[in-house]
């Protein structure tokens, strides 16, 4: 049975894991040097203290996980956030991605984000197709805007409006002001 809840410390190997063959192997990250287990460790103890990062648990064993962090850096795009998504290719095709990806909008809604933004470098048909059956809008395709395993990489833009509210929407929340209730309510469902 697959559990999701935010990620620990303890998920660190298991998330270093998945993600190396994306940066080794593939375009789909643009990071030319692998992370060590102590970055990736930093980058999730970073990412939690504003955003989610989800971890799709089988055996104890983590085979998926789901982040956000800022779109831009500017006040103005505070109701704004990016989602990345990895699986282990064991569970991939399995509608696990829906599943996470499910999650991570609804406690961004719950947070008070507006609008999801995702960046697919190309070729990646597969992830293209995920994000429009999840929603998301295409935006536009930035040409040649990486360079890596020896060619130039598009990346296209999609987006999300998750919760559209004209009024003053006040700031979104941390996820670490949201209570445990709150967090259980959208990872347990």
């Amino acid at each position: 049975m697959i559990s999701f809840r935010l990620a620990e410390e303890s998920d660190v190997a298991d998330i270093h894991g998945i993600y190396v063959p994306f940066v080794k192997d593939t375009h789909i990250s643009f990071e030319y040097e692998i992370p060590s287990q102590a970055e990736i460790g930093q980058r999730v103890r970073k990412t939690l203290q504003h955003y989610p990062w989800i971890v799709a648990v089988e055996d104890n064993k983590v085979i998926g996980y789901a982040y956000a962090g800022s779109f831009r850096y500017r006040t103005a795009y505070s109701w704004s956030a990016e989602s990345s998504i990895y699986l282990s290719p064991a569970a991939q095709g399995k509608g696990l991605g829906k599943n996470l990806y499910r999650r991570l909008l609804a406690l961004l809604k719950l947070q008070g984000f507006q609008t999801v933004y995702a960046g697919i470098s190309l070729p990646n048909p597969i992830s293209q197709r995920f994000h429009d059956r999840m929603g998301f809008d295409h935006l536009q395709v930035f040409q040649r805007i990486g360079f890596k395993k020896g060619r130039w990489h598009d990346v296209d833009f999609w987006q999300i409006v998750i919760d559209p509210k004209d009024e003053d929407p006040a700031m979104p929340r941390g996820i670490n002001e949201l209570s445990q209730a709150e967090i259980e309510s959208v990872l347990g469902s």
